[in-house]
């Protein structure tokens, strides 16, 4: 019975070993089928392989075992040592020493493949290292050329941008040098100007950027581009004129200290601008001046713009003088003092007595403009700088000297050097002036005639400047009518002056 179970429990011994190297066997040589498969392997090797096979299979076949596998689509075969024990239940001792000796061999045919299979898994090994390398290095040399590439397109742009900068830099300095140039060159024109229009003849001969407009009749110097984008159409306009070559606008200063009236025009300056003999005329209408008022009647003059604003007033004016005058532009104290103040200070010769009068007007006109006088007050009589408030204060001055044929004198002094002050002025300086004027004026003008007329500014304001005031000297009575003081000129002999200074 002791015997019968040894021999039971080998038995079972002999079974799991049988089962348990048979999977060893089919690894190993599913293990040699893929590494014959991927390897050239020795011939020799292959021969022993083969004969240990059909040896295991026999011993598989008379054992009743089947010890094939098939693992991954590929065929193995198993046999261990285990089948010694097999062996020893039949008591083969042949079998046992045949058993030892093909697993020597088995061991050895392992042992070769194994070493086989390491030098070809390090060779292989080596290889990717080594291509994995070569990847590497020509990723790195990619990286390295394109880096450089960037950089080199970096400092490429950089000198475009720095040339490009240069140039413009180089290009403003040329042009302000070239601006200062012809600002110093036109400047010496002016001065050396003669009535006859040299200035237009030297311009041409001596400064090349000078160009003659579509009427061949204005000459701009200066830039290049010499006329502001923004008036180039008006470069084609005809001059503008209301009478014949002559051009009229009256200029009018009111006394006006709140929107209930039209105000009362103390200051008329009739501006004329006659191309043909190249001249400004400047002629202060008296506002004493006994005329009548179109279906209004007889009255002082300065009464025309408190019954009709404007439009009456150039209508009284044309009617009495005879004269075609229908443009007119109007501003009050306060739009007086901003005009000039953006156009530029100007030097005036004070005695002390209008020091005294202008001061008062300082006082005044700051305290209907909420302004501080002490930043305005005269100290004393001299070479004065005038800012708008003090020009303006001594504009009005009337009852010191000749009273108010002085004062007509004082006013046309400060258009003068408004217009010097504008005559240093180039064409887009102008523009820009104008554009801050505009709104602190009222008037009737088209502004193409506007712009036609600022367009010749530089040539305008080269023109001999005349100046008179009405009533002329011995052409007038003084008369006292319906009690108020009055100026009754001798009509025929002021319209015929007239007609003769502007025409």
């Amino acid at each position: 019975m002791k015997r019968k179970t040894k021999i039971i429990l080998a038995v079972c011994i002999a079974f799991v070993c049988i089962l348990t190297a048979g999977g060893f066997a089919a690894y190993f040589s599913v293990h040699r089928l893929y590494s014959a498969a991927n390897y050239v392997s020795n011939s020799e090797v292959e021969a022993q392989r083969a004969e240990w096979e059909a040896q295991q299979r026999e011993k598989l076949l008379d054992a009743g075992t089947e010890g094939a596998s098939v693992t991954s689509g590929r065929i193995s075969t198993g046999g261990t040592a285990q089948e010694e024990a097999d062996a020893e239940t039949s008591d083969d001792a042949g079998a046992e020493e045949e058993s030892e000796e093909e697993d020597a061999e088995d061991d050895e045919v392992r042992k070769e493949e194994r070493n086989s299979q390491k030098e070809n898994e390090d060779a292989g090994e080596i290889a990717g290292d080594a291509a994995n390398e070569k990847v590497s290095a020509a990723q790195r040399d990619k990286a390295a050329s394109e880096e450089t590439t960037a950089a080199e397109e970096n400092d490429t742009d950089e000198e475009e941008t720095t040339a490009a900068e240069k140039i413009f830099a180089d290009a403003d300095e040329e042009s302000e040098k070239t601006g200062l140039v012809q600002n110093e060159e036109l400047s010496a024109l002016k001065q050396d100007a003669v009535i006859s229009g040299a200035m237009e003849d030297q311009t041409e001969s001596e400064t090349e950027t000078s160009i003659e407009d579509t009427s061949d009749s204005q000459k701009f110097s200066g830039e290049e581009a010499v006329v502001p984008e923004e008036l180039t159409e008006y470069l084609t306009e005809e001059s503008a004129a209301t009478d014949g070559d002559v051009y009229n606008v009256l200029l009018i200063g009111v006394d006006r200290r709140d929107d209930s009236w039209a105000g009362n025009s103390d200051s008329m300056i009739l501006l004329s601008i006659n191309r043909e003999k190249k001249q400004l005329s400047l002629i202060s209408l008296m506002r004493d001046t006994y005329v009548e008022i179109p279906e209004i009647g007889m009255d002082k003059l300065n009464a025309a713009h408190a019954y009709g604003a404007g439009p009456l007033l150039v209508e009284t004016v044309s009617q009495n003088f005879e004269i075609d005058v229908d443009r007119y532009v109007r501003v009050d104290f306060e739009g007086m003092i901003n005009i000039i103040d953006r156009i530029g200070k100007m030097q005036i010769s004070m005695t002390d007595d209008e020091v005294i009068v202008a001061n008062d007007y300082i006082r005044a006109m700051c305290d209907s403009l909420d302004r501080d006088p002490e930043d305005y007050l005269i100290p004393e009589g001299g070479t004065i700088e005038c800012d708008g408030m003090r020009a303006v204060a001594y504009a009005r001055i009337r009852y010191v000297g000749n009273y108010d044929y002085q004062r007509t004198e004082r006013q046309r002094l400060i258009m003068t050097n408004l217009i010097q002050e504008l005559s240093d002025m180039n064409l887009f300086e102008i523009y820009d002036t104008a554009l801050d004027i505009l709104p602190l004026v009222t008037h009737n003008i088209p502004e193409s005639e506007i712009w036609s007329l600022l367009l010749q500014a530089t040539e305008l304001f080269d023109y001999t400047i005349v100046q008179d005031r009405i009533p002329y000297d011995g052409l007038f009575e003084n008369q006292k009518i319906n009690e108020q003081d009055v100026l009754v000129p001798e009509w025929e002999e002021t319209i015929e002056r007239l007609k003769d200074t502007i025409y």
